[in-house]
């Protein structure tokens, strides 16, 4: 009965590699578009016309020179241990995003001068997302916008959201590199890295849209112009943390597909041949759908709509009432299951409405 159990779990386990490859997807994208126009500005000499001509417009140059140079290197490493120091830059680079965007929205509307001026994401968005920030033109200092809890777009901005607090399924490898680790530690990490999640995401989503209003840019930098010098650093800081926690989705991508092809039991680590050839293969395939797809709009979309939902929402309700059921013998539909339930109907509406909505 337990090995039914554990081969449910596995399975579950299978699906999570595939939604965790779709993720690190999506931070190859949003790192290059985030990457090439200020390489391309600064390697331009600041000239923004020049800018565009540049090499470092080009999506596929960036991203293999990155790739090769910054993150294939640390995707090698073998300890998640070893990758702490990722995590702990990006939170100091949020941080850093947060305090510089809301201190930008705070001066402006005290009418306080700043140095460079918010753009327009319309007039971005018609330039294309990686020349957004450059050939955006000048926004009033202060948007007014209405107040409404329920948008036209509700459902996808809930899988996003959803998407930000997605981290269990690095729970065990996290627990497992925490010195000394109990659950009083561990109690500790889980409320700390929830709220270092909710407020930035609150005050960045608060500040930009009471700022920049309907105009908002879904990368809140994006309403901001090239020549600001400041920003151009909160960009390579965003651009540096997408960067270089992907090796730690791919950690898991790599653990799981051992797991599944090599058939290794707990606690066996795979040969150092065999860790290579993992790597490099979902390096490979990484790479190479991040410089064929280029709608980072749709991407994002589908990532926080897909992943985040069934993440966060589908598949743990899911395996919690078949581990009940194989392990304990309970029906499904046992009074002791209503909480599972009842997460589980909430989540598949909002998977299938937020997929539909992003794609339509």
């Amino acid at each position: 009965m337990h090995s039914t159990a554990h081969k449910t779990i596995f399975q579950c386990n299978v699906f999570l590699l595939w939604l965790l490859r779709v993720l690190s997807f999506a931070r190859w994208l949003f790192a290059s578009d985030t990457f090439m126009p200020v390489l391309s500005f600064y390697a331009a000499g600041c000239d923004e016309t020049l800018a565009a001509q540049s090499i470092f417009m080009n999506r596929t140059f960036v991203l293999c020179g990155i790739g090769c140079l910054v993150v294939l290197p640390l995707s090698a490493l073998r300890s998640l241990r070893a990758l702490s120091f990722a995590s702990t830059g990006s939170v100091f680079s949020v941080l850093f995003i947060v305090f510089l965007v809301c201190s930008k929205v705070l001066a402006s509307a005290l009418g306080i001068s700043v140095d460079d001026a918010p753009v327009l994401a319309a007039a971005a968005a018609a330039a294309g997302a990686a020349a957004a920030p450059a050939a955006a033109t000048v926004a009033p200092a202060v948007v007014s916008a209405p107040l409404t809890f329920f948008g036209p777009q509700f459902l996808s901005a809930f899988g996003s959201m959803a998407f930000i607090f997605v981290c269990h399924d690095l729970s065990f490898q996290v627990y497992q590199s925490i010195p000394g680790g109990n659950a009083s530690k561990w109690g500790r990490v889980v409320r700390t890295a929830v709220w270092l999640s909710l407020v930035p995401s609150v005050l960045l989503g608060l500040g930009g849209y009471f700022h920049f209003g309907e105009g908002v840019s879904s990368n809140i930098l994006n309403n901001y112009p090239l020549s600001s010098h400041a920003v151009n650093a909160a960009r390579l800081a965003l651009g540096s943390s997408l960067v270089l926690t992907y090796p730690l989705n791919l950690f898991m991508c790599r653990h799981v597909l051992a797991k599944m092809m090599l058939g290794l039991p707990g606690g066996k680590h795979c040969s150092p041949g065999q860790h290579a050839a993992l790597t490099l293969g979902l390096f490979g395939v990484s790479l190479l759908l991040a410089c064929s797809l280029t709608d980072l709009g749709l991407v994002q979309g589908l990532v926080g709509s897909l992943a985040g939902s069934m993440l966060a929402f589908v598949l743990p309700p899911a395996a919690a009432l078949q581990v009940r059921f194989l392990c304990d013998g309970r029906p499904y539909l046992h009074r002791d299951n209503a909480a599972a339930l009842a997460l589980l109907a909430f989540s598949s509406l909002v998977l299938f409405a937020s997929i539909f909505d992003a794609l339509f």
